[in-house]
């Protein structure tokens, strides 16, 4: 967790999301998502948590070059530890995509967030409500190579403190080395305000990870990555680095009569 405090962790997460088709121009998507974490040091067992998370988003398209719609996301978080406080969270949102050729992309999204914070054995509930949005651009470079350059900014929980503020930018690029196969690998720089903490505290990072993607079948797919984090704090010994490998299998069913895509997800962090 910084200089000093070294532990590992253990998450998984299992989820479902289905994309219907309503008609030429709009489509409705839903997603689910339950996850369990656990700290693998008796001594950082405050971490240890379970969520739930339920997405909607609803996309109208003119074509080929616009689309945009609604967006909205309901979570909530519980804790082992009874000191840290439950958490629950809705966002909401607009989001759109312009495609000005078949080489190009712009995409982007704005809303609005709120955590509540239920009370604790040792702290009283609080509330947090701030603002979320990105922009990005993506380019095909080729047959293979795709790039995207984005920026954004939004909430999210915190280990040590009720929730961090992030604003970040972000490079990555995708290869298709085959049908079947698929590289990522992206770099970022990040910066985060604590907040809900006494601590007050600040943190700038740099991030860089590759992932790989393989269709098994055609209906299935494996992936496996790898990542790595270096952050720099304001407050003593809290400089640390992470690592983190990830693995996850997707299962994808399409039926065309009702112009349905279901799919299913299995990842551990």
């Amino acid at each position: 967790l910084d200089a000093i405090d070294v532990a590992g962790e253990w998450s998984n997460m299992l989820g479902t999301a289905v994309t219907w088709a309503i008609n030429d121009r709009m489509d409705l998507e839903s997603g689910y998502e339950f996850g369990k974490r656990r700290s693998l040091e008796d001594a950082f067992s405050s971490i240890d948590q379970d969520w739930n998370t339920a997405s909607f988003r609803w996309r109208y398209t003119d074509g080929a070059t616009l689309a945009g719609g609604l967006e909205t996301m309901i979570s909530g978080t519980s804790y082992e530890d009874p000191i840290r406080n439950d958490a629950k969270s809705i966002s909401g949102g607009l989001f759109a995509s312009w495609t000005p050729s078949d080489y190009t992309s712009v995409f982007g999204s704005i809303g609005l967030q709120e955590f509540q914070f239920e009370d604790s054995f040792a702290r009283s509930g609080s509330r947090h409500t701030g603002v979320y949005g990105a922009l990005g651009i993506s380019n095909q470079l080729n047959d293979a190579f795709r790039h995207t350059l984005s920026i954004g900014r939004g909430s999210q929980l915190s280990d040590l403190a009720d929730y961090t503020e992030n604003s970040y930018i972000r490079y990555g690029l995708d290869w298709d080395a085959t049908d079947a196969t698929r590289f990522n690998g992206y770099v970022s720089y990040n910066r985060s305000q604590e907040g809900g903490a006494r601590r007050n505290e600040s943190l700038e990072s740099v991030r860089f990870g590759l992932t790989l993607s393989q269709k098994l079948t055609d209906h299935l797919t494996l992936g496996l990555g790898g990542h790595h984090s270096n952050y720099e704090s304001n407050l003593t010994a809290r400089d640390y680095s992470e690592w983190r490998g990830q693995a996850w299998l997707s299962a994808c069913q399409r039926r065309l009569k009702h112009h349905r895509l279901i799919r299913t997800l299995a990842h551990p962090w």
